[in-house]
C-alpha cells in the first residue's frame, strides 16, 4: 500500500484577500520568490518520501504557480 501525503491550508483565500485589503500585491515576482523559497522544506520532505521505482513521480513534486512560464 503506497503512502500518500497531502496538505491542506484552510483559509488561504481569506489571506490573500486580506493581504490584497492591506495593498500588498499578490502576484509580485518578489513575494512569488519568498513564498518559493519559504515552502522548499516541504517540497523537500515530500521528494524525501516519494517512492523512487522510476524517479519520476520525485521529480515531479515541485512548486508552480499560475505565474510561472515553464511549467
Amino acid at each position: 500500500m503506497a503512502n500518500k501525503r497531502e496538505i491542506k491550508m484552510d483559509g488561504l483565500a481569506e489571506v490573500i484577500a486580506a493581504l490584497e485589503k492591506m495593498g500588498v500585491d499578490v502576484k509580485s515576482e518578489k513575494l512569488q520568490n519568498m513564498i518559493k523559497k519559504e515552502s522548499q522544506c516541504i517540497i523537500d520532505t515530500a521528494k524525501s518520501l516519494a517512492p523512487v521505482k522510476t524517479g519520476n513521480m520525485r521529480d515531479s513534486i515541485g512548486f508552480i504557480t499560475r505565474m510561472d512560464k515553464d511549467n
